[in-house]
């Protein structure tokens, strides 16, 4: 960015874009009955967001213990442009950070999403709830205690 260089990661791109993407499908099912999006709304238990996590965690641990890295007594001339080398965009690397990134954002999202909508529900039960009971509060009688305030009961 204007002349330097910068870090970019396509995994956090895939997850936080992922999770726009999907988010915004998850409120279409929710408001609207969309028969195709459905899906989107179940929600899944934490072993379901485990197995959408699974692929990236094998490819970030992949990543740390070297199993995919080129070494670097490869000539990286010969290996520029390959499917399975470097993470330039569209190769192998590349296409593994953004499907794991964006199946992680998945999986976030049919576990999370339900579990906030079902908390934010609660809370505005409980929000008219106590409305209710303080409405109901203030109109109960007062009475006067020994001093002559008055005080409700």
């Amino acid at each position: 960015m204007f002349g330097y260089q910068v870090a970019f990661c396509w995994r956090n791109t895939a997850i936080y874009g992922g999770l726009v993407c999907f988010g915004v499908l998850y409120s279409m099912a929710r408001d609207r009955d969309i028969l195709w999006l459905r899906w989107v709304k179940k929600p899944i238990g934490l072993r379901g967001l485990l197995l959408f996590l699974a692929p990236m965690a094998f490819d970030g641990f992949s990543h740390i213990f070297g199993l995919r890295d080129m070494s670097e007594n490869v000539n990286m001339d010969m290996w520029y442009g390959s499917l399975f080398s470097g993470s330039q965009v569209f190769s192998f690397n590349w296409w593994l950070r953004i499907f794991t990134g964006s199946l992680a954002a998945l999986g976030f999202v049919r576990f999370a999403y339900p579990r906030f909508d079902k908390a934010m529900e609660q809370s505005e039960v409980m929000r008219m709830a106590y409305r209710q009971s303080s409405v109901s509060y203030a109109q109960q009688p007062s009475a006067v205690d020994k001093q002559g305030t008055e005080c409700s009961v």
